[in-house]
């Protein structure tokens, strides 16, 4: 089946190459350089108060940041990075006064320990954290490392390096430091909404702990350490519990990510005064219950009304689910039959937005929730798709990212109790692009042998009355009559 597959790839690659070579050469054609010149947005982020909002740019390779501010979101470029050298830009985050943008520039470690560096640039390549001011751009190292978490009061900032966590002060002139020895590998920093202590995961080999760093006794505390694995530490609204992730210990065997093993896992909530904890859900004990580890950031969070918002694959659907901080039966918050991809939450996290293919399993659209679990709303509707979305921090406007068939991925904003949205930094769309000459796909369905319905896509680039090779997704070639219109 692999070698079947590889050869209708290979032979699906030489049947486009011909068919675009050959519509080159008609009147209206035009050229890879052309398609592929439009910039690639991606990580939208907003500041926590105010209407400041920031994203990347990949320019043909040139990774930059801009940024927009409300109420007319002009947006800017911050940073200026103008070679093509494979250095990718990620985590995005602003301070809690909006004045500065962190990031970490750079790739992470391959298994020789040596960072991506595709150029061959003779002064080497490394991964570090950097803060861009918001004023001019201007450029801050803080240290090699990566994965920052932006302090909620000011302008400290967490990070990991060399499996420890560092803190660095954006404007103090201090060098930065350890923030604590201690065993194992310590990672996933989460600030409490005071500032004053720092949630981590220990992990020792085998099984891992959750810690409890206090900036103001300069303590340590391990909430229920057991021979499990626990991770994924969340504040609550008050600072005096701490959700997290329990797993069974497995062993030194690490899972295979291709394992359809179950992998089942609980929600702990531990209370700061004892550091006991008690398990408020359990998955089942089955492959589809599994930790859900494409939901990433929303795999759970605190929500307002002390509830916890968690994701679940259980009906083979990734959805998201809503329980009590103390206890009982969780509540769907989106349907089933169709999955969630990113989400976010109103700045008072009582409503959640989330992008997903609920109503129309061939695109994604956006959605409004309430964490309590009324029915979603639909924000979205049309050709297009929409992602990433994120609620600016004066709950005012909507910003994400859309595209069609004809008008490449780019960020909108629109206003978040509705209305019409519009485009973002449209100026840096080339002038050439041929938005005009690319083809609207049509839906396909068709049956697989088990009798499974599969959506294809048919791309059409004929004229009426003309026969074509056209590819459908998922099948090998054939040979169509598009009909006189």
């Amino acid at each position: 089946m692999r070698k079947i597959c590889t050869l209708a790839f290979f032979f699906t690659v030489i049947f486009l190459l011909q068919h675009f070579a050959s519509a080159q050469q008609t009147s209206n054609s035009f050229t890879i350089e052309q398609v592929l010149s439009s910039p690639f947005p991606s990580d939208m982020v907003a500041a926590p108060g105010g209407e400041r909002i920031a994203w990347i740019f990949d320019d043909q390779g040139r990774r930059n940041i801009w940024v927009a501010e409300g109420p007319q979101f002009d947006a800017k470029q911050l940073t200026h990075y103008t070679e093509d050298d494979g250095q990718e830009i990620e985590d995005l985050a602003f301070t809690a006064d909006g004045k500065w943008v962190v990031f970490v520039r750079g790739g992470s470690k391959n298994q020789a320990g040596e960072y991506p560096n595709p150029t061959s640039d003779v002064a080497g390549a490394t991964q570090a954290v950097y803060a861009a001011a918001w004023r001019d751009g201007k450029v801050k190292k803080l240290d090699d490392g990566n994965s920052p978490k932006v302090a909620p009061t000011d302008d400290r900032v967490v990070y990991s390096k060399g499996n420890q966590l560092w803190i660095a002060s954006i404007n103090e002139d201090q060098k930065p430091r350890q923030l604590f020895v201690a065993r194992g590998n310590n990672s996933s920093p989460a600030w409490s909404h005071s500032g004053s202590m720092l949630a981590f995961v220990s992990s020792r080999g085998d099984h891992s702990f959750v810690g409890v760093y206090d900036f103001t006794k300069n303590t340590i505390t391990y909430l229920s350490p057991s021979v499990d694995r626990d991770n994924t530490p969340r504040w609550s609204q008050d600072d005096r519990r701490v959700a997290f992730i329990r797993q069974p210990a497995r062993g030194s065997q690490p899972q295979l990510i291709f394992d359809d093993a179950p992998d089942p896992w609980a929600i702990m909530v531990a209370d700061l005064n004892g550091g006991s904890a008690r398990e408020i859900w359990r998955s089942r004990n089955d492959a589809n219950s599994s930790l859900p580890f494409m939901a990433d950031e929303n795999i759970l969070q605190w929500a307002a009304g002390d509830r916890l918002v968690f994701a679940s694959e259980q009906d083979n659907w990734q959805r998201l689910y809503s329980v009590s901080a103390q206890g009982g039966t969780p509540v769907p918050l989106t349907p089933t039959g169709c999955e969630f991809q990113d989400a976010s939450y109103t700045p008072d996290h009582r409503s959640i937005i989330f992008s997903s293919n609920c109503g129309d399993i061939d695109r994604r659209h956006l959605s409004r929730v309430s964490v309590d679990g009324a029915s979603p709303e639909a924000i979205t509707q049309g050709e297009q798709i929409e992602w990433r979305p994120v609620v600016t921090g004066d709950s005012a406007n909507l910003v994400f990212f859309k595209s069609d068939a004809r008008t490449p991925a780019m960020p909108y904003v629109m206003p978040l109790a509705g209305g019409a949205s519009h485009m973002l930094a449209a100026s840096t769309l080339p002038a050439n692009f041929p938005s005009s000459q690319l083809v609207v796909p049509q839906k396909v369905l068709f049956k697989a042998a088990d009798g499974l319905e599969i959506h294809g896509q048919l791309f059409p680039s004929c004229t009426a009355g003309q026969s074509v090779r056209c590819c459908w997704a998922g099948t090998i070639f054939t040979t169509i009559t598009t009909p006189t219109v």
